[in-house]
């Protein structure tokens, strides 16, 4: 039960109004280019978790990686919802559905 809450409410929610919200309004702020703010936006959400391979056993580490590689398309997908739709709405969808289906097929 606790997964499933984490993976498909709190981790869309959060993550979304993280990057697609706080860190796309300041950033939109300072540039006026929303490529680059989209490329800069699922850059530090890839990076982000691609941090988590300093804190997980060496087994992890090759999903990690392989984890950074799918969600920057996650971001890519995510950021141009956000640039097109002016809202945060259809990216925590998009996230949640994608989050959806990686618990689906697990």
């Amino acid at each position: 039960a606790e997964l499933i809450v984490l993976l498909l409410l709190i981790a869309p929610i959060l993550e979304e109004f993280i990057f697609r919200l706080a860190i796309w309004n300041a950033l939109e702020k300072l540039i006026k280019d929303k490529a680059i703010v989209l490329v800069t936006t699922t850059l530090l959400f890839s990076v982000g978790h691609l941090m988590a391979i300093w804190f997980v056993p060496e087994q992890y580490r090759i999903f990690v990686l392989y984890q950074t590689l799918y969600v920057t398309l996650l971001g890519l997908a995510t950021g141009w919802a956000r640039a097109e739709s002016k809202s945060i709405f259809a990216p925590v969808l998009i996230h949640f559905g994608f989050n959806l289906g990686f618990y689906l097929a697990h």
